[in-house]
């Protein structure tokens, strides 16, 4: 971690040369691997998930997107 901007609840890192896993924590959810969080940041800028999704979950999915994630996702890789 090189940064944290505590005001925009955004954490700038770099790359570990020594390797490892890297883990992320937010609020009630612990351990979600990279590949994931990766995953999730992709849907959220638009992405559409590789699964069906029921009208319902397409809703909240779109809500999500235009609610929560310009706050929490930046396209240009920063989240």
């Amino acid at each position: 971690m090189t940064f944290v901007d505590w005001t925009r609840k955004r954490v700038f890192v770099e790359q570990a040369d020594s390797g490892g896993i890297a883990k992320w924590t937010s609020g009630g959810i612990t351990g979600l691997s990279y590949a994931l969080t990766r995953a999730m940041r992709e849907v959220l800028l638009g992405a559409d998930p590789p699964v069906s999704l029921t009208r319902r979950a397409q809703a909240s999915l779109a809500e999500w997107r235009e609610d929560e994630a310009p706050g929490i996702v930046h396209p240009g890789g920063r989240w």
